[in-house]
């Protein structure tokens, strides 16, 4: 299955909701194996943005914020966790290409 992925420019993940920031590279396999958040709201695991249109909308808001330029990837995903309607929670993440 293919989502869409939000990284900061560094390549890594923006650590919302206390969520550890993990590093991505193209084409590499990242797993959630590992990944804990004190937040109630779920962070510490794989999220990854559901449409192109929900990954422009988070990269809004970084922008907004937070004053970052975020980029977006086309990304292939693993076993979903959890769906709702702007995101879904995953297993694993690969990077395909930089949107």
């Amino acid at each position: 299955m293919q989502a869409f992925k939000v990284l900061l420019p560094d390549m890594t993940s923006p650590g919302l909701l206390g969520a550890k920031r993990i590093g991505y590279r193209l084409g590499s396999r990242v797993k959630a194996k590992g990944l804990r958040s004190a937040n109630p709201h779920g962070g510490g695991k794989l999220h990854v943005a559901r449409t192109e249109q929900d990954a422009r909308g988070l990269a809004g808001y970084l922008r907004r914020a937070y004053k970052i330029k975020a980029r977006i990837f086309l990304c292939e995903i693993g076993a979903v966790i959890d769906i709702t309607s702007g995101k879904i929670t995953t297993d694993r993440v690969r990077l395909l290409k930089e949107v």
